[in-house]
C-alpha cells in the first residue's frame, strides 16, 4: 500500500510543479530587456508551493511576472517566532553559474538552498547521508541545505533559496531593514549581474503564545545502525536535534528506542533505579526548551512488567512507584509520559480484540494515562479504554471529539502518509486542521526514519540538522495554530469589545469553512490557496494587536497530572438489566450513558433493553454508547434495525461509523465473535438480514472509505445474505485504489465471494477485469471459483490463463476452473501444476482445504506432502484437507 502511496506522491508533486507554467514563448516575452540582460529573474514562490528540484530537467518551473521582484522582499512575524521566504531565481539564458545570495540584516537569518539534481554528480555529493538507508530519490528535491550558493541554472530553468528570519522574544518590535543581494557569473552579460533588494522584516509587538497542544515528532534516539547515523547518536547531537524541534514551534516528543534503558516501575523499594531518560535525555529535552510540565509526551519507556493477571507485579506497586515519579517528574519540571499500548488496534480483528481489551482493561488499573495511535474505528470500539486517542489525519469528526470528551479522553492526528516534499499538506495538518477540531496533540511518522520518512538530515560537520521544506512549512502550521489559539483567548479576554465579536465572526466562518477537509487531499486553491495561508495569520495578527495579546496558559490540576477516563459503566456495574433499563427512562443524560454502558458489558442479555437502546439514538449524548450495546446484544436487538438506519446518513461520519457497526453486530458479524476460528452464528430470517443488507450497501458507498470497508465487511460476514448490495458491489469494482480516498479495493471481491452461486451477475464485470490485467487476476478468480457453475462463460479466459506459463497466478485459475467445472482433469492439472512449483505447497494445501470431499482424489498426494518437511501452517491445512475428506464435509470458498 505504501509504495503506491509514494508513486502517488511524486505524480502529486510532478502536478504541483506545473502549477503557474508558461510556454517558452511567453516566457521570452514577459521579462523586461534589462532582465535578459542580467541572464535571470528574481521571483517570490509561497513555501507551502514547493518546486521539487528533481523535476525540473524535464518540467522547468518557468514563474510569471507577477511573481518577479523588483524592489523589496517583505516578511512580518511575532517576537519569538521563524519565518520562511521561499526566493527563486530563474535564468533566461544558458552559462549561468555560481548564483549567490547573500542577506544583510540585524537579525538572524539562516539561508538555505534546495537541494538540485540539475547535474547527476552534484545530486550524487549532496544527497543527504543515507549511512545504509536509501532516501528515494522522489524526495530529494525537499531535502535543504545551509547554503548561499547555487552551482549552475539550466537555460529556461529555476532554484530556489529558502531565507529563514528568527527572532527573540526580547526582538525589538517593528521594521527591521536590510539588504538582499544576489549575484552570478554569466559570459553573455551585457551590464552588471547582480541585483539588490530591500529586505523588510516587520516584527510584531506581541511574543507569540507557545501552543497548549502537544506537537510532538515521533523520534527514536537509536534504532540500530539505522536509519539515525552513528555519529548522530550521542548525547551531543541528540542535544541539537531536541534543539531544532524546540526551534520549529515543537513543545513536545515521543521517548522511545534507547536499549535497555527503560524506566522500571517494578522495582522496590521505591525510589525507582535512574535510567538514562531520568538522568539526561529528558533534562536534555527541558533545558532545550523542548518539554515543558504542563505538555504530555507520548512514551515507550515506562516499564510496568507483565500484567498482574499473568504473574507480574501488582498494580499496588505500579501505582506506588507512579506516585513516585510524579512527585519527581513536578520537582524536576519533567512533562507526563503516556503510556504507549497496542499500536493501531484494528476494529473488527480476528484475533486481537480480546487481547487489546484484557491488555488496556487492566491497564485501566494502574495511575498512568495511556495513548495509541489509531483509526477511527478503534475510537468508536475502545473509547472507555484509551486516554488519548491519536485518529489518523482525515478522520476526526465532530462527534468524534464530542465523545472523547464524554468519556474524559483527548484527542490528537497523526498521519504516516505525509510526504516532506508536499508542504502544502505538511501546513495544513500542523495548523488549520489542528485548530479546526481544537485537537489537543499532533505527531507524524516519522522524524527521522527509514528511507522517506525524514525531516531532517545531517552531516559529521553540521552544526544542526539541515531541514526538508516539509520540516519548514511544518512549523509554519504550528505557527498558525499558535496565532488563532491566541486571538481566541484574546477575544475571550474583550469579548465585550466591536472587534472582539468581529474576530469571533471570522473565526467561526474561518472554522465551519474548512471542517471536514481532510489534510491528504489539501491542493493549492483546493480548498485554499498556498498565499492565503499567510493572509490568515497576518489578519489574525491584525485582531490580537487591536485587542491586545493575551497569554492564557493551558489549565489542569496544579503539580497533578490528569487522572485519565470516566469509568461510566461504574454507577450500574453488577445490577440487573431491569436496573438498567430504569437507568435508560432517567432524565440525566449521565445515567443513561452509563446505563448503556452497562448494557453494551452484558452483551446479548440485555435484549430486553432493546426498544429503550433504540430511544436513546437521537440523543447525541448517549447515542455511542447505545449503539454500542446494540452491537453486543447481535440478532436480538433486530427490533433497533428501523432506529439504527436513520442514522445512516447522518452528517457525521463517526456517527455512520457507529450504525455501521451496531448493523454488522445484529446481522450476526460481530467482530468479538470473530476472536478465533469459528464463524458468528446467523439467528435472524433471511429476510431481516437481506434488509440489513440493503441498509449496509448505502454505507458500503460511503463517501469516507473508513466506513465503507466495514461495511463491506459486515457484509462479507453475512454470506449469501448480502446478495441486496450485489448491484453496489459490481459498480464499485471499477473504482480504482486509492490511499486516502477508497484504499480497500478487494473488499468487493470477497463480498461477492461470499455470496457464493448468487453472484453470477458479476461474471461480465469480473472477465472485463481479468483482461484488463492480462490474466494476473488471483482476486478475481478467486471470485469467480466461489460463484460456481453460473461463472462457466468464463471458463475460455481462465484456460488461457492457466495456460500461460509466464502468468505467475496460474494456481488461482485451475482452482476457479476445478470450482467452476468440477473435472478430477482439472483437479490433476492443479495438483500437478502445484507439485511441480514447489514453491506453491501453501498455495495448493490452502486450495485442498477448501474443496475437502470435493477432492477426495487428491487425498494421496496431501498425504506424501504431508511426509515432507512443510511449514506448520501448511501441515495444519492438508490435516484439515483429510479431516474433511472422511467427514463428508466440503466446499467452503478460498477468500480473497
Amino acid at each position: 500500500m505504501r509504495k503506491i502511496a509514494i508513486l502517488r506522491a511524486g505524480l502529486l508533486t510532478l502536478v504541483m510543479v506545473g502549477l503557474g507554467r508558461t510556454s517558452r514563448v511567453e516566457a521570452a516575452e514577459q521579462w523586461s530587456a534589462a532582465d535578459r540582460q542580467r541572464g535571470y529573474v528574481v521571483f517570490r514562490r509561497s513555501t507551502a508551493d514547493h518546486i521539487d528540484a528533481r523535476t525540473l530537467l524535464t518540467h522547468p518551473f518557468v514563474p510569471d511576472s507577477n511573481m518577479a521582484v523588483e524592489k523589496e522582499v517583505i516578511c512580518a512575524l511575532a517576537r519569538g517566532e521563524a519565518e520562511s521566504v521561499a526566493i527563486g531565481i530563474h535564468a533566461l539564458a544558458s552559462g549561468i553559474t555560481n548564483v549567490r545570495l547573500d542577506v544583510e540584516c540585524d537579525l538572524e537569518v539562516r539561508t538555505y538552498r534546495v537541494i538540485d539534481g540539475k547535474m547527476r554528480e552534484r545530486f550524487l555529493n549532496h544527497r543527504p547521508p543515507a549511512d545504509g538507508d536509501p532516501i528515494p530519490a522522489w524526495v530529494h528535491g525537499a531535502f535543504l541545505d545551509e547554503d548561499n550558493v547555487i552551482a549552475g541554472l539550466r537555460d529556461g530553468g529555476s532554484d530556489m533559496f529558502w531565507l529563514t528570519v528568527l527572532t527573540k522574544t526580547g526582538t525589538s518590535p517593528g521594521e527591521h531593514r536590510g539588504k538582499i543581494r544576489i549575484n552570478c557569473d554569466y559570459p553573455g552579460a551585457a551590464g552588471n549581474t547582480a541585483t539588490e533588494l530591500d529586505f523588510v522584516v516587520r516584527v510584531r509587538p506581541f511574543v507569540l503564545q507557545r501552543a497548549k497542544a502537544a506537537f510532538a515528532p515521533f523520534y527514536y534516539v537509536n534504532w540500530g545502525p539505522a536509519p539515525v547515523p552513528s555519529f548522530a547518536q550521542t548525547d551531543e547531537w541528540i542535544g541539537r536535534i531536541y534543539r531544532d524541534m524546540a526551534e520549529h514551534s515543537h513543545n513536545a516528543v515521543t521517548f522511545y528506542g534507547y536499549e535497555g534503558a527503560n524506566i522500571d516501575l517494578t522495582q522496590q523499594p521505591i525510589p525507582v533505579p535512574h535510567s538514562p531518560y531520568l538522568s539526561r535525555l529528558i533534562p536534555m529535552a527541558k533545558e532545550v526548551g523542548l518539554v515543558s510540565p504542563d505538555i504530555p509526551c507520548p512514551s515507550w519507556v515506562m516499564n510496568l512488567g507483565a500484567p498482574e493477571s499473568t504473574g507480574g507485579p501488582s498494580s499496588a506497586i505500579k501505582n506506588r512507584a507512579l506516585d513516585w515519579f510524579e512527585k519527581e517528574a513536578s520537582q524536576q519540571g519533567w512533562p507526563e509520559l503516556l503510556y504507549y499500548g497496542i499500536d493501531e488496534p484494528g476494529y473488527p480483528a480476528r484475533d486481537g480484540h480480546a487481547a487489546f481489551r484484557k491488555m488496556h482493561e487492566e491497564l485501566r488499573k494502574i495511575r498512568i494515562r495511556t495513548v495509541t495511535a489509531m483509526e477511527a474505528k478503534a475510537a468508536y470500539a475502545y473509547p472507555e479504554l484509551i486516554d488519548v486517542w491519536i485518529i489518523y489525519a482525515g478522520q476526526v469528526t465532530p462527534e468524534l471529539c464530542a465523545e472523547a470528551e464524554r468519556v474524559g479522553a483527548e484527542v490528537w492526528a497523526y498521519s504516516c502518509h505525509l510526504w516532506v516534499c508536499m508542504p502544502v499538506w505538511e501546513r495544513y495538518f500542523a495548523g488549520l486542521y489542528m485548530w479546526v477540531y481544537d485537537l489537543q496533540g499532533n505527531t507524524l511518522w516519522h522524524h527521522y526514519g527509514q528511507t522517506h520518512f525524514k525531516h531532517i538530515w545531517m552531516r559529521k560537520t553540521d552544526k544542526r540538522p539541515m531541514p526538508t521544506v516539509g520540516w519548514e512549512t511544518r512549523r509554519d502550521g504550528i505557527d498558525d495554530f499558535r496565532y488563532l489559539q491566541m486571538l481566541e483567548d484574546s477575544i475571550a479576554a474583550n469579548s465585550e469589545k466591536p472587534k472582539a465579536r468581529e474576530a469571533k465572526k471570522w473565526l467561526t466562518s474561518l472554522r465551519q469553512r474548512f471542517m471536514g477537509v481532510n489534510p491528504h487531499l489539501v491542493w493549492p486553491g483546493k480548498p485554499i490557496a498556498v498565499e492565503e495561508f499567510d493572509r490568515i495569520r497576518a489578519r489574525a495578527g491584525d485582531y490580537i494587536e487591536s485587542l491586545g495579546a493575551v497569554v492564557k496558559k493551558k489549565t489542569g490540576p496544579a503539580g497533578k497530572w490528569p487522572r485519565g477516563l470516566n469509568d461510566e459503566g461504574k454507577r450500574f456495574r453488577g445490577k440487573t438489566v431491569q436496573a438498567c433499563m430504569e437507568g435508560l427512562r432517567d432524565s440525566d443524560y449521565r445515567v443513561r450513558r452509563a446505563a448503556a454502558w452497562e448494557l453494551f458489558e452484558k452483551g446479548s442479555n440485555a435484549a430486553a433493553a432493546t426498544d429503550l437502546l433504540a430511544a436513546q439514538l437521537q440523543d447525541a449524548r448517549v447515542r455511542m454508547p447505545a449503539l454500542r450495546a446494540l452491537e453486543a446484544i447481535g440478532a436480538r436487538a433486530y427490533g433497533a434495525v428501523p432506529e439504527i438506519e436513520k442514522l445512516i446518513t447522518h452528517p457525521d461520519g463517526y456517527v455512520r461509523l457507529g450504525a455501521t457497526f451496531a448493523l454488522g453486530g445484529i446481522a450476526g458479524a460481530a467482530p468479538w465473535l470473530m476472536d478465533g476460528q469459528t464463524p458468528p452464528v446467523k439467528t435472524l430470517s433471511r429476510p431481516q438480514m437481506e434488509r440489513i443488507a440493503g441498509s449496509l450497501r448505502m454505507l458500503l458507498k460511503d463517501e469516507l472509505f473508513w466506513i465503507a470497508n466495514p461495511a463491506g465487511d459486515a457484509l462479507t460476514l453475512m454470506g449469501p445474505a448480502a446478495q441486496p448490495a450485489l448491484p453496489d458491489v459490481i459498480e464499485l469494482l471499477d473504482r480504482s485504489y486509492d490511499l486516502y480516498t477508497w484504499n480497500e479495493p478487494y473488499e468487493m471481491h470477497r463480498i461477492i465471494t461470499a455470496i457464493g452461486p448468487g453472484a453470477a451477475a458479476a461474471v461480465p464485470k469480473l472477465m472485463k477485469h481479468v483482461e484488463k490485467r492480462k490474466g494476473i487476476a488471483r482476486e478475481e478468480f478467486l471470485a469467480l471459483a466461489a460463484i460456481g457453475q453460473g461463472a462457466r462463460e468464463a471458463v475460455p479466459l481462465l484456460e488461457n490463463s492457466a495456460a500461460d506459463n509466464k502468468n505467475t497466478q496460474r494456481g488461482s485459475a485451475y482452482y476457479a476452473l476445478c470450482s467452476i467445472r468440477g473435472s478430477s482433469g482439472d483437479l490433476d492439472k492443479m495438483v500437478g501444476y502445484m507439485k511441480k512449483h514447489k514453491g506453491r505447497s501453501g498455495e495448493l494445501a490452502r486450495y485442498l482445504d477448501a474443496f475437502g470431499v470435493r477432492a477426495r482424489a487428491a487425498v494421496e498426494e496431501a498425504q506424501e506432502m504431508l511426509k515432507s518437511d512443510l511449514d506448520g501452517e501448511i501441515k495444519k491445512q492438508l490435516e484439515s484437507f483429510l479431516r474433511k475428506v472422511a467427514a463428508g464435509e466440503g466446499p467452503t470458498p478460498v477468500m480473497p
